[in-house]
C-alpha cells in the first residue's frame, strides 16, 4: 500500500495597528500577520469525514473549568469552524459547477495561537481550512476570494459578528490596508498591501486571561453604528485618519510616526467605549516600557510599536511582568522573519 496522501494550510495570526475596529462599521484599518503565532490544518484521505485537534486536550479537568471557560469565550469549538469552512467553500465551488471530488478526508487541527484574546485565532483557523481545501481539491484563489470566503463561512455560515480586517491580513499574509469605504459591486473592500521600506520590528502583547469573544464586541458596536449614534460615527471617521496615517508611516518605516498613529487609534477606540480593562492595562505596561501600544483585535491583545526602548527592551520588559509576547518583524517583502517560507 502506498503512502496516505495529506495537505496542508497555515493562517497566521494577525495583530491590529490602527483603525480597528471602524473596518467592522465602514470604516478602514490597517493589520499585520504574526507569523510566530498560526493555525495549521492537515487533510488526509480517509473512509469517513472528521474532524479533531492533533494531539489536544478536547475536555476541561472540571464543571467549575468549564463554566470559567464558557463565561469567557462562549461555547464556540473550533471544529464548527472547519465544518463551516468546509460547506462554505463547497457551495461555493459547487455554485460555478466547480464540483470538487466527494470523497471523504479526516480533518486535523492545531493552533499555537492564545484563544479569544484579539489576535484573530478563529479566522486563522478558517484560513488554514480553506488553504489545505484548495490544495486537495486543486483550486486557486484569489486573496480577495480567500478572505470573502472566509468571512462568509463565519457570519453566513455561523452568524458570527466579524469584519474583514482580520480575514484580509490573513488571505494575503502581508501587512494590509483594508478600505471598506471603497468597496466593489459585489461587495468586497479595497485591500492594500504595504510593505516597509526598511526593516522594522514590532511586538505583539497578550494577557492569557483577558479572553472574550469579539463578536460580543462588533454585536454592540454594530447596533449603536445602525442607530446613527453620533460619537461612533465621529470615532469611526477619526479611525479611518488613523488608519491612514498609520499605513503611511509603516510605508515609510517611520516608527514615531507609526506610533503616534497607534496611539490616536487605541484613545478613538477608548471613546467607543471598545477598550477593555485587561486591554488598557497591557497598554500602560507596554507604555512603561517604552512602547506605544492599541488593542489588536478585541479581548486583551496589543500591538506595540517600539520608540523608547528596543524591541528586544521591551519583551524584557514585559516578561518580567509575567506577560507573553511574540515578534512582528517586517520587511520590504513584508514577510516575518519567523516565516519558515
Amino acid at each position: 500500500m502506498g503512502m496516505a496522501r495529506s495537505w496542508t494550510g497555515r493562517g497566521s495570526a494577525r495583530a491590529g495597528v490602527a483603525g480597528n475596529p471602524s473596518d467592522a462599521l465602514g470604516g478602514a484599518a490597517l493589520a499585520v500577520p504574526v507569523h510566530g503565532l498560526s493555525a495549521t490544518v492537515v487533510l488526509r484521505d480517509a473512509p469517513r469525514l472528521t474532524v479533531r485537534p492533533i494531539g489536544g486536550d478536547s475536555g476541561w479537568g472540571s464543571v467549575p473549568d468549564l463554566v470559567d471557560a464558557s463565561a469567557r469565550v462562549g461555547h464556540d469549538g473550533a471544529e464548527r469552524l472547519v465544518t463551516a469552512t468546509i460547506v462554505t467553500l463547497h457551495r461555493w465551488l459547487d455554485d460555478q459547477d466547480r464540483r470538487p471530488h466527494p470523497s471523504p478526508f479526516a480533518v486535523e487541527w492545531s493552533t499555537e495561537i492564545p484563544r479569544s484574546v484579539g489576535l484573530a485565532g478563529s479566522s486563522a483557523l478558517v484560513v488554514a481550512t480553506l488553504r489545505a481545501l484548495c490544495a486537495r481539491w486543486e483550486v486557486a484563489l484569489a486573496p480577495e476570494d480567500l478572505a470573502r470566503l472566509a468571512l462568509a463561512a463565519e457570519v453566513d455560515e455561523l452568524g458570527i459578528a466579524a469584519g474583514w480586517m482580520d480575514r484580509a491580513v490573513q488571505a494575503h499574509d502581508e501587512p494590509t490596508f483594508v478600505d471598506c469605504r471603497s468597496m466593489s459591486p459585489d461587495g468586497v473592500p479595497a485591500m492594500r498591501v504595504v510593505a516597509p521600506g526598511e526593516p522594522i520590528e514590532l511586538v505583539a502583547a497578550w494577557d492569557p486571561h483577558g479572553a472574550s469573544p469579539s463578536g460580543r464586541l462588533h454585536r454592540s458596536l454594530r447596533a449603536r453604528w445602525a442607530s446613527g449614534e453620533d460619537e461612533v460615527v465621529r470615532c469611526v471617521d477619526e479611525l479611518v485618519g488613523s488608519a491612514q496615517r498609520a499605513a503611511a508611516a509603516l510605508a515609510a518605516a517611520d516608527l514615531a510616526a507609526l506610533a503616534g498613529a497607534v496611539a490616536a487609534s487605541c484613545a478613538l477606540r477608548d471613546r467607543l467605549g471598545a477598550l477593555d480593562a485587561a486591554t488598557r492595562a497591557l497598554v500602560t505596561a507596554a507604555g512603561d516600557a517604552g512602547g506605544s501600544a492599541t488593542s489588536a483585535g478585541s479581548g486583551g491583545a496589543v500591538l506595540i510599536v517600539p520608540v523608547g526602548c528596543s524591541a528586544t527592551a521591551l519583551v524584557a520588559a514585559l516578561a518580567d511582568r509575567g506577560v507573553p509576547t511574540a515578534p512582528v518583524v517586517l520587511g520590504p517583502a513584508g514577510r516575518s522573519s519567523a516565516d519558515p517560507d
